[in-house]
């Protein structure tokens, strides 16, 4: 019974490890490349920290449809 328990846990512990080298990003197969383009304007835009996107679409909605 012992062996049993422990085997079971070693094997738990095998199937965490593997998932944890599957997880990182070099090993990942789902990895997504980042294009130029999306380098490149990636900080173009700058927002101050307490922007309300919800509040400032709802404007430019009534403003749309008045």
């Amino acid at each position: 019974m012992f062996n049993y328990q422990l085997s079971q846990i070693m094997k738990k512990r095998q199937a965490k490890s593997k998932f944890e080298a599957n997880s990182k990003p070099e090993n990942n197969s789902f990895a997504v490349e980042i294009r130029p383009i999306v380098i490149e304007l990636t900080g173009v835009i700058s927002l101050p920290k307490n922007f309300d996107y919800k509040k400032e679409r709802l404007k430019y909605l009534e403003e749309k449809y008045k």
